[in-house]
């Protein structure tokens, strides 16, 4: 096999978030100067229809305060340190909104926005990324419900839109051309641009290029371990979400060098 020279584009989970608090404004100016290609975010709308980026349905494991995100408003989720849990450097660090985020964004970068929540957060999304028709080409919409996400990529057709899917929903130990197949099969039916797929379980180079042969990308997570990344650069997938965004490039990098 003709081995890859061009690395994946590298994805900060969450930011940089092996380091530094996920889904904070640290976490992604940090991502942002480690050089990642792209930073994925988790969303959810607060009781006053704010779009904040957080993981869990509650605050209570990045904050010690148990506070549910769609039962308080911004305003008051808004006061809460969600740094001090990393570390006492990052103490101060506060839940951010969307639009603070965007309105970072630099320019020749994707933000990847997983969608955590229900169809409550399509209204206010929308409204929120169709305001910035300059930005749409460098967000990415991504989620485990097809249907939700699908739903956001008809009303913003120039957004990209990814099926996230997890290794136990391949019915088998690897992501074979069978399991590719229907992912093809539902990714077109919905009108989605790629599917972003648990690492969990190997892909070969067969199944990748099937996937491209039907015009969708292939992306995958989470990746830290640069012997993966190894292997899922060989086959050709087009991202690698990863903790350690400018770790593994550097891994990615000196291995590529050291190849005869």
């Amino acid at each position: 096999m003709t081995q890859r020279t061009v690395i994946p584009l590298i994805v900060a989970h969450r930011g940089a978030s092996h380091d530094v608090p996920e889904n904070t404004h640290a976490a992604i100016d940090e991502a942002w100067r480690l050089g990642a290609d792209a930073v994925e975010i988790d969303v959810r709308l607060t009781r006053d229809r704010q779009i904040v980026a957080i993981h869990d349905a509650d605050t209570s494991r990045t904050s010690g305060q148990l506070l549910t995100v769609a039962e308080n408003d911004y305003e008051l989720l808004s006061q809460l340190d969600v740094g001090r849990w990393k570390s006492a450097a990052h103490a101060g660090e506060q839940i951010p909104h969307l639009r603070d985020i965007l309105d970072r964004l630099p320019a020749q970068k994707q933000l990847l926005v997983e969608l955590k929540c229900g169809e409550e957060i399509t209204e206010p999304l929308v409204a929120e990324l169709a305001a910035r028709e300059n930005l749409q080409q460098q967000v990415v919409i991504i989620g485990f419900d097809a249907m939700l996400v699908s739903g956001v990529k008809r009303k913003i057709p120039s957004l990209s839109a990814l099926l996230c899917v997890r290794a136990v929903d391949a019915g088998e130990n690897r992501w074979s051309s069978v399991a590719v197949e229907r992912l093809i099969d539902a990714a077109h039916h919905l009108g989605l641009d790629g599917v972003d797929l648990d690492a969990a379980i190997p892909i070969d180079v067969a199944a990748v290029q099937q996937l491209h042969a039907a015009n969708l990308s292939c992306h995958f997570w989470t990746v830290d371990d640069p012997e993966q990344a190894i292997a899922l650069r060989e086959v050709g997938v087009d991202g690698l979400t990863t903790n350690r965004p400018g770790w593994l490039r550097e891994q990615l990098e000196w291995k590529q060098h050291r190849l005869p």
